[in-house]
């Protein structure tokens, strides 16, 4: 059993973010890296994962389109949900923290669980190659046949979202 940390940050947050040469670490990134890795007293070990808020791409036109329409969120989303695929294991605890467009990129992410459930990854990875090879009706033959690759009942009760 291990603890699962996901964060996920704002709208053009950066873990390395400054304001007039200081550093201005968001709360996110502040309970990201006041997480240890290593395991407690208990014996529970813990992983974590942080992703930068939509809009913190490198180039202007991306920073300005993903931080005024989202665009990018949906990456963001799915790089979460894949990390947790490749992670969990029966019986381990989920953590959300987010802010602002972070909040909805975690709540999301625990919604795709609670209807997908955590999919082992290589169907999924078969799911994704057929979705871009197939048409709509091929994509919802996919998704009956990820059924079969889960990893868990998708009545998952998740710990902490903050």
């Amino acid at each position: 059993m291990k603890r699962l940390i996901v964060c996920c940050d704002g709208t053009w947050n950066t873990p390395d973010q400054t304001d007039d040469g200081i550093c201005t670490p968001t709360n996110v990134v502040k309970i990201f890296n006041a997480v240890d890795d290593l395991s407690n007293d208990n014996g529970i070990g813990q992983i974590k994962y942080y992703h930068p808020g939509v809009g913190s791409d490198e180039g202007l036109i991306k920073k300005i389109t993903g931080g005024i329409t989202g665009k990018g969120i949906d990456k963001i989303i799915m790089s979460a949900y894949s990390w947790l695929c490749r992670n969990y294991q029966p019986g381990d605890d989920i953590f959300f923290f987010g802010f602002s467009r972070g909040a909805f990129t975690v709540r999301s992410v625990s919604g795709l669980i609670n209807k997908c459930s955590l999919l082992d990854l290589q169907p999924y990875g078969l799911i994704l190659l057929m979705v871009r090879k197939e048409n709509r009706s091929g994509f919802q033959e996919s998704m009956k046949m990820s059924v079969a690759g889960k990893k868990k009942p998708a009545s998952l009760m998740e710990h902490f979202y903050g």
